[in-house]
């Protein structure tokens, strides 16, 4: 999403390795940035000191490969990164990014729920098994108990993204599943904003062991073409995107950071 967007239509992307402890988009990327997150935690940099350019258009900040000490930040930690992100554009004087996305882990650890929750956004893949919609209604459960007074504020902000998708009935099936099981949740109608992208084993393989992106290697194909189409919309989405929910979270946390005054200037 981020690389095919960057190149034609939001130069200004900024790609964060989310995954603290288990770093892998470098290897997708085919690159080996000189300065990651452990430089950031551990060396006092800032984060917009760790920003690496790719050859796809978007810049990069990654995580650290087999970290067991990022992978479990302490709260003082983890808003210090939640901060940092959502101030990048007051750190860096060189550009303004239009959209910085975050590439999470699976699950619901910490570090994983609070980013989410200070998102515009969540996109939220899942994979047609039902432990893979288990755990998405899991995490959505979370974030509903954090806004527990306007739950549609976090289903508003929640975009599902069903993957590998083999037919229509598939995707409806599990779709239905999904919704239903969270209107039961809130007492109230649910209608996920989703999508679905198609089953194509061989071009994901292929793609990751080329370490190149399948939007490029094999542009023409279905899973290709959906996936830009789906960039532009939900990048579409987040610039018209409400500030008012996101700004309450940010401040919140240079509050807590004793920041509040600096994220003004």
């Amino acid at each position: 999403l981020a690389q095919k967007q960057g190149v034609n239509k939001h130069p200004d992307i900024l790609l964060v390795e989310g995954d603290l402890g288990k770093a892998n988009l470098f290897l997708l990327m085919n690159m080996i940035p000189q300065m990651n997150l452990h430089h950031f935690f551990k060396d006092g940099h800032k984060l917009s000191e760790i920003i690496t350019p790719t050859e796809y258009g978007i810049d990069f900040i990654s995580g650290v490969p087999g970290d067991s000490e990022i992978a479990n930040l302490t709260p003082k930690e983890r808003d210090r990164f939640i901060g940092s992100i959502l101030n990048i554009n007051s750190l860096v004087k060189t550009k303004n990014y239009s959209h910085v996305i975050v590439d999470l882990s699976p699950g619901m650890i910490n570090n994983v729920t609070d980013i989410a929750h200070a998102s515009h956004e969540i996109l939220l893949i899942v994979t047609p098994e039902k432990t893979a919609v288990a755990d998405a209604y899991s995490l959505i459960k979370v974030l509903l108990e954090k806004e527990k007074k306007d739950p549609m504020k976090v289903l508003h902000k929640v975009r599902v993204i069903f993957n590998q998708i083999t037919s229509e009935e598939e995707h409806a099936y599990w779709r239905n599943i999904l919704n239903e099981d969270l209107q039961d949740l809130i007492n109230m109608p649910v209608h996920l904003t989703e999508r679905a992208l198609p089953y194509d084993k061989n071009t994901i393989k292929d793609s990751v062991n080329s370490s190149t992106p399948y939007v490029n290697k094999f542009p023409s194909t279905p899973i290709s073409k959906q996936t830009v189409q789906l960039a532009a919309e939900v990048l579409q989405v987040v610039s018209h995107r409400d500030d008012s929910a996101f700004n309450k979270v940010f401040n919140a946390i240079l509050e807590r950071l004793g920041l509040a005054q600096a994220g003004k200037n």
